[in-house]
């Protein structure tokens, strides 16, 4: 076979070849999944172990519009350690809090620090999963009046 020809053979492979690339890299493309617009899960962790065998309540509140976004509680295993996981909570660019303390009274109720101990973490504007984990400390935070009394 002339090279002649045999170059002519190849040099009509080489659009279509084009084509599939260029194809199978088009954004546009219906089937190409979106980018990731959540909403995103929350992993809250830590170890609280002066407070084990208390009630421990955790609140995730919108910063924009103070709504609850969930609310939950547990009571503090003996090791001090706990978990809370929620998936699909938070929105993309919205900005959350965790409020939670420990009923060290018992009374049933958040009353403030230190009668009760009560933290927030601030998360800023949610971009992707989100995790934190925390580790007692002595630097309350007053947010009882975000949650109500039972």
């Amino acid at each position: 076979m002339p090279n002649r020809l045999r170059n002519s053979r190849i040099f009509c492979w080489v659009p279509f070849i084009l084509l599939l690339t260029v194809t199978a890299c088009d954004d546009d493309d219906p089937t190409t999944p979106a980018a990731d617009d959540g909403p995103y899960d929350l992993v809250l962790t830590g170890t609280v172990l002066p407070h084990a065998s208390q009630l421990l309540h955790v609140m995730v509140v919108r910063d924009d519009t103070d709504a609850v976004a969930v609310h939950g509680e547990i009571v503090v295993p003996v090791d001090g350690n706990f978990a809370f996981t929620w998936n699909g909570l938070l929105e993309k660019n919205v900005s959350y809090c965790i409020d939670f303390y420990a009923d060290h009274d018992g009374s049933g109720s958040c009353d403030s620090p230190p009668t009760d101990h009560s933290w927030r973490i601030d998360l800023g504007p949610v971009g992707g999963d989100v995790s934190r984990d925390f580790q007692h400390d002595t630097n309350f935070t007053e947010i009882c009046g975000s949650f109500v009394t039972p």
